[in-house]
């Protein structure tokens, strides 16, 4: 337990965390609308809130809000950050972050680079046809 709050505290500290502006930080809000309410958006206690930052802050992908897997990105980190428990949505985002969505374990995207079913038998979840 000890071990993984340390690589924890370790990669938010070691420089792969960042901060953009709060100009690009509300570009990002506006992209993501379409998914979640810009008052879930913005409300800290709230999955879609921490997805966000996550996304805009420590990323380690930094993608661009005008890049279009910004979207699914969102949508998947959201995701992982309402199904799993704290320690293991850092430890699942930890290990699998700089990996487009495509190559997350459990995610299976078609040709056209959208996901198409999440399967994580561990947590007996199984959907198809997501996105």
């Amino acid at each position: 337990m000890f071990l993984a709050f340390a690589i924890l505290t370790f990669w938010y500290t070691n420089g792969k965390s960042f901060s953009r502006s709060g100009e690009e930080s509300t570009l990002y809000e506006s992209r993501l609308s379409s998914i979640s309410s810009l008052e879930s958006l913005r409300d800290e206690s709230k999955p879609q809130n921490q997805a966000l930052d996550w996304i805009v802050n420590r990323d380690p992908l930094h993608l661009s809000f005008s890049n279009p897997s910004v979207q699914i990105r969102y949508v998947m980190t959201l995701f992982v950050m309402s199904t799993f428990p704290p320690l293991e949505t850092e430890n699942y985002l930890l290990m699998y972050g700089d990996m487009d969505v495509c190559d997350w374990t459990g995610v299976s995207c078609g040709s056209d680079g959208l996901i198409h079913e999440i399967s994580l038998g561990k947590y007996q979840l199984k959907s198809s046809n997501i996105l």
